[in-house]
């Protein structure tokens, strides 16, 4: 929403805003009237936009401020109250679609438990499904999926993803996250590998960095590789005299180059 001297629509007063003055500051606060006054106010500072005079955020809270259309470069409404029970209900009701077996229209057997889901919402969050659906599959014309390589305790957890855009709970995941992590790799479903990767992330260690950095390689997460390798080549002194290590060599030769140009580009700056 363009700033100038344009009002901000009646429906939003009261709302909380986010004011870039021409000056590149931003500021934070509840819209008072359409043209432009807010209450209870905190100023952001330039943050990392392009200035000849940046300015630090500040921790005041300011209790009322006006500003001229001319003085204003954006202004958009934030996320309101509404906005979040908007987006509530709908997950609600769609895990209620999803529990209730409403209006489903096809059938996916896991470890031998029956799922009833429904194609255009499996469609419209994986590719894999997307592809499966359209295309001249088995599929397609029995409206049954097989998944035979995924626990059912695991694959609730994708189908619950796909449906709420969450896992069930914080210790589903905890205690799934490297199977759910393949099971959304295969499926394609981006952030809820990013899901898995954070929680791994949070609990790597040196009793399991080299089996995250393996994971994270097999299943294409470039974060948890990425940690995991900067963490093995961190330790890798005391890693190395160990015979888990010694077992990585013969498995995994191609990340045990990996892990060598990292510990010797960690060496060269430390020289340096």
């Amino acid at each position: 929403m363009s700033g100038k001297s344009e009002c901000i629509p009646y429906p939003y007063v009261g709302s909380k805003v986010s004011l870039i003055s021409k000056s590149e500051r931003r500021y934070e606060g509840i819209l008072q009237m359409s043209d432009v006054a807010l209450a209870k106010v905190r100023s952001f500072g330039t943050e990392d936009r392009p200035t000849d005079r940046p300015v630090a955020p500040s921790d005041e809270d300011f209790g009322y401020m006006t500003f001229c259309g001319s003085d204003i470069k954006e202004i958009r409404v934030c996320k309101t109250q509404i906005n979040d029970e908007c987006q509530k209900q709908v997950i609600n009701h769609l895990d209620s679609l999803f529990t209730e077996k409403n209006l489903a229209d096809v059938e996916i057997t896991c470890e031998g438990e029956v799922f009833n889901c429904h194609q255009n919402i499996l469609s419209a969050r994986s590719p894999v499904f997307l592809t499966m659906f359209r295309a001249d599959m088995s599929e397609k014309h029995s409206k049954k999926v097989h998944i035979p390589d995924v626990r059912k305790e695991v694959f609730l957890e994708v189908l619950k993803f796909i449906y709420t855009g969450n896992v069930s709970s914080e210790d589903s995941l905890k205690e799934h996250a490297r199977e759910i992590l393949a099971a959304a790799n295969k499926y394609e479903l981006d952030l809820l590998k990013k899901l898995c990767e954070a929680q791994l992330v949070s609990a790597l260690d040196a009793s399991n960095c080299l089996d995250l950095l393996v994971l994270g390689d097999l299943h294409e997460a470039e974060k948890l590789k990425m940690v995991a390798l900067d963490f093995v080549s961190m330790n890798f002194p005391s890693l190395v005299q160990q015979d888990i290590y010694k077992d990585f060599i013969r498995q995994y030769p191609d990340l045990v180059f990996e892990v060598t140009k990292s510990v010797a580009s960690k060496m060269e700056s430390n020289n340096n």
